[in-house]
């Protein structure tokens, strides 16, 4: 469904949601854009988790300054769901600083301070990236995923997503190569024509 937002308006974002439950759907995953926080269209979701990836200078059209900006993001996380935050930059050290206790992804080479850190990143010839996700505190758990798509920020995404998926209890070796096999159409999709 085109709904023109990355977050529609919230009576359309709950009878969305509202139609998914009446035809079964037990889960859901959303983007919730700083404008749809800054605007309430996410209000009254229950999230069970929230996740983090990143803070650039993309919105500054809409928001003040980066601390505005970053504190519409950080709202998210105002509701009980349990944080899951890139910590490869300062915004994302500043929100585990906010939010207290989650878990952190990392790219960083050397980053022993994340939850969940990818190790050995290999960009391959088909544009794929494969790499380790290693668990560093817990059970201490590690399984060979990857992305579809090339640059770091596409590893970050596909750990964060892995690390999102463990903690609402898919097993990380379901979930490891589920992550690597995942496309999005028209994001760095690749195109194959023979050559």
């Amino acid at each position: 469904i085109h709904t023109g937002f990355t977050t529609p308006e919230a009576p359309d974002v709950q009878a969305l949601l509202a139609v998914m439950r009446e035809r079964g759907v037990r889960d859901v995953v959303m983007e919730v854009s700083s404008h749809a926080l800054s605007m309430g269209r996410a209000a009254g979701i229950d999230f069970q988790v929230a996740a983090f990836t990143n803070l650039s200078q993309d919105h500054l059209d809409f928001h003040a300054d980066m601390a505005d900006y970053f504190d519409a993001k950080a709202r998210l996380f105002d509701g009980g769901a349990w944080p899951v935050i890139v910590i490869d930059d300062t915004w994302g050290q500043r929100l585990v600083d906010r939010v207290g206790p989650c878990t952190t992804v990392g790219t960083d080479l050397g980053n022993t301070t994340a939850t969940w850190t990818a190790r050995e990143v290999e960009a391959l010839p088909n544009g794929r990236t494969r790499f380790r996700a290693v668990e560093t505190v817990g059970a201490r758990r590690d399984v060979v995923t990857g992305c579809a798509m090339p640059g770091r920020f596409n590893v970050a995404n596909a750990l964060l997503a892995l690390a999102i998926l463990d903690r609402v209890g898919v097993p990380v070796d379901v979930a490891g190569p589920a992550v690597a096999a995942a496309t999005v159409p028209g994001r760095m999709e690749r195109v194959d024509a023979g050559q």
